[in-house]
């Protein structure tokens, strides 16, 4: 007969697998953010010319990039904390070609931690570079408008023959 798992067991795996399943959506949400961003930036600086304003510009893009590739190394880290789990899960059954080694669940649990730490550090980054991107974006943009000349005031053109009404030549 089939082995019976506790309520809080079963319990603990449905909130281990919604938080696994939360922080995928995560880092997938944040892939897309990246990638848009880089496209909006590039999409931004069509027609400029080359100017030091660009460094900054460019910050923005490295920092998207490498927030992308994190998240990417997040997922890779991810999946091998599966393949962990899934060898666990046969060492415990008996069905794992080192099941009979005494050191196998050991290093499996390292090699999990290993990869689960690797993981969190990857989603980490990407989420820090995502943000200094937008920071590089935003320094980016604010020097663009400051080297932009200020339009001449609006003067109120007096059309020819026009004299100024009663009520206007009362104002002091």
């Amino acid at each position: 007969m089939p082995e019976q798992q506790s309520p809080i067991s079963d319990a603990k795996m449905q909130v281990a697998a919604l938080h696994t399943e939360h922080q995928a959506k995560s880092v997938y949400f944040l892939l897309a953010t990246t990638g848009s961003a880089i496209a909006f930036a590039v999409y931004k600086t069509s027609g400029h010319s080359l100017d030091w304003c660009l460094l900054l510009w460019g910050g923005a893009i490295v920092s998207w990039a490498l927030s992308w590739w994190c998240g990417i190394r997040n997922r890779i880290r991810a999946e091998m904390c599966l393949e962990c789990n899934a060898s666990m899960l046969a060492l415990t059954d008996g069905t794992h070609p080192y099941a009979a080694d005494p050191q196998a669940e050991t290093i499996v649990k390292k090699d999990f931690d290993d990869n689960n730490n690797s993981a969190i550090k990857y989603y980490r980054r990407q989420l820090r570079l995502l943000a200094l991107g937008v920071a590089f974006f935003i320094a980016w943009h604010v020097t663009e408008m400051a080297k932009i000349e200020p339009e001449a005031p609006l003067t109120l053109a007096n059309p020819a023959g026009a004299t100024p009404s009663a009520a206007a030549q009362s104002l002091p």
